[in-house]
């Protein structure tokens, strides 16, 4: 894993965003983890099965609706699903802000 900020070309910063693991849970979910140089980690988990809805227990009991995708930017809490539709607003500016410190 890469743990430098640098700069890019316009000399604003950045970070590096590295692809840690992939499991595919019973063939009908796909969990993705995030690590950014910070130490932060984020988390992607898709639920492929087209006609239900699925528990899968990823540091906590998630239900994860049909042919969707879960973002938990805390590895723990979803703030978005593509299925339902909805965005917590409050979750993602405090994660903006902590990035920012």
């Amino acid at each position: 894993m890469v743990n430098k900020e640098g700069n890019n070309s316009q000399g604003g910063s950045f970070y590096t965003l590295v692809h840690l693991e992939s499991h595919s849970l019973l063939n009908t979910h796909l969990v993705d983890v995030y690590a950014d140089s910070l130490g932060g980690y984020a988390a992607f988990i898709s639920n492929v099965d087209e006609k239900e809805d699925k528990m899968i227990v990823f540091q906590n009991v998630l239900s994860v609706p049909a042919w969707s995708v879960s973002i938990l930017p805390d590895c723990k809490n979803v703030v978005f699903n593509t299925g339902e539709g909805r965005f917590l607003a409050s979750s993602c500016a405090s994660i903006l802000q902590n990035i920012h410190h």
